[in-house]
C-alpha cells in the first residue's frame, strides 16, 4: 500500500526554502539575518528526519543517496567553478581549486551553499547505522541517541573542532534530523495536540505570535549563528530557537494544509512547488546572486547590500518568480515530453 505524501511535510520545505533565499539576500548583519540564520539549516535537517525512508540494504541507500546529493554536488560544484571563472575570474591555484572541489576542508569558495548536500549525504549515512543497530522502534531508545549526540554536540562546539570534510557538523545536523524522526515515531500523539491548536484561530494566533516572539528575542539574545562554519554561540540557546522556531513553523504549515478557500490552496501550492524546487535552490541561488552582482555594477544601483529596504524586498521576489517561472516550464515541457511518448 502506497503511503499518502503529507503535503504539511512539503509545505515546511517550501517555507524552509523561501528563508534561505531571504537569509541569504540580506546582506548586512541585521537581526532579520541573525534571527533566519538561528533556525532555518536545522529546520532542514529536522524534516529531512520526519521523512526519512529506511532502506534495508546499504547498497541500494547508497547508490540513491550518492544519485540525489553526491551527483549534484560534483555538477553544480563544477558548473559553479565555470560561472565564477568566466564572471569574477578565479585566483586560487589547482591544487586549492581540487581541495575547494572535493570539499576537503569542509567548505567551497566557489558556491558556499553546497556544504548543505554533502553535510545531509554524512547525516543520512550516520542515521542510516544507528537505525540498523535499533532494531526496535522504540521511542526510548531515539530518546538515548538524542542526548548522547547532545553531550558530542555541545563538546564539539566547546573545543571548536575542525575537521575533513565538514565532518564536525554532522553532529549538529545528526541532532535535528534524530528529534525529526521522533516526532514522526510519535506524531499520532503529537498532531492530536496540534491540530486541537491549529483548529482553534484565537488559541493558534496567540501561540505563534508568543512563540515568535520569545524565538526572535533569544535569537538576538544569542547572535549570530551559522551551522556551516559550526558557530553556534551558547549552545542551549541556540537549540532551544531551533526547536521552537521548528514548532513555529509546523504550526503554520499544517494551518496552510488545511486551508479551504481558493487564494489559501494557491499559496499551498506555491509552497509545495518551492519544497520541489528547494534542492536546486541551495544548488544555484549564490550563482544568481554573482549574476546580480554583475547587473549592479552596469546599473550603478545598490542591490545586493540589503540596506534598502524596498530594493531587498524586489530581489527577493524576483529571485522566487524566477524559480517558479522556471519550475512551470519545467512542468510544461516534462508534460509535453510525455505526451509526444504517448
Amino acid at each position: 500500500m502506497i503511503k499518502k505524501r503529507e503535503q504539511w511535510a512539503d509545505i515546511l520545505k517550501g517555507i524552509g526554502a523561501i528563508l534561505v533565499v531571504i537569509g541569504h539576500l540580506v546582506l548586512y548583519e541585521g537581526n532579520t539575518k541573525v534571527y533566519i540564520y538561528s533556525f532555518h539549516m536545522p529546520l532542514f535537517f529536522f524534516i529531512s528526519g520526519y521523512l526519512y525512508h529506511h532502506e534495508k540494504k546499504f547498497t541500494v541507500f547508497l547508490r540513491r543517496k550518492c544519485k540525489s546529493l553526491l551527483l549534484p554536488y560534483f555538477v553544480f560544484a563544477f558548473v559553479s567553478i565555470l560561472v565564477t571563472y568566466f564572471l569574477e575570474g578565479i585566483s586560487l591555484s589547482r591544487r586549492e581549486i581540487l581541495i575547494n572541489y572535493f570539499f576537503v576542508n569542509g567548505s567551497f569558495a566557489f558556491n558556499s551553499s553546497l556544504w548543505f548536500l554533502i553535510i545531509m549525504f554524512f547525516t543520512l549515512t550516520c542515521f542510516y547505522f544507528i537505525k540498523c543497530c535499533i532494531k526496535k522502534e522504540k521511542t526510548s531508545m531515539y530518546f538515548i541517541t538524542t542526548m548522547i549526540l547532545l553531550i558530542i554536540c555541545i563538546f564539539f562546539n566547546w573545543k571548536k573542532y575542525k575537521l575533513y570534510f565538514g565532518l564536525e557538523i554532522v553532529p549538529h545536523a545528526l541532532l535535528m534530523f534524530v528529534l525529526g524522526y521522533l516526532y514522526k515515531l510519535n506524531k499520532t500523539r503529537i498532531n492530536k495536540v496540534i491540530n486541537q491548536i491549529i483548529n482553534k484561530n484565537l488559541i493558534f494566533a496567540f501561540q505563534i505570535c508568543l512563540l515568535l516572539v520569545v524565538s526572535y528575542y533569544l535569537s538576538i539574545l544569542n547572535g549570530r549563528v551559522n551551522m556551516s562554519t559550526s558557530i553556534y554561540n551558547n549552545y542551549f540557546l541556540y537549540l532551544i530557537v531551533a526547536i521552537i522556531s521548528t514548532y513555529i513553523y509546523i504550526l503554520i504549515a499544517k494551518k496552510i494544509d488545511l486551508c479551504k478557500n481558493k487564494f489559501e490552496q494557491i499559496i499551498a501550492n506555491v509552497l509545495v512547488r518551492f519544497s520541489s524546487l528547494s534542492l536546486f535552490m541551495f544548488c544555484t541561488q549564490r550563482l544568481f546572486f554573482k549574476i546580480y552582482y554583475i547587473i549592479q555594477g552596469w546599473i550603478h544601483v545598490d542591490l545586493m547590500s540589503g540596506q534598502n529596504i524596498y530594493i531587498t524586498i524586489f530581489m527577493i521576489l524576483l529571485t522566487l518568480l524566477i524559480y517558479y517561472l522556471y519550475d512551470k516550464m519545467r512542468y510544461i515541457v516534462v508534460r509535453r515530453l510525455n505526451n509526444e511518448k504517448v
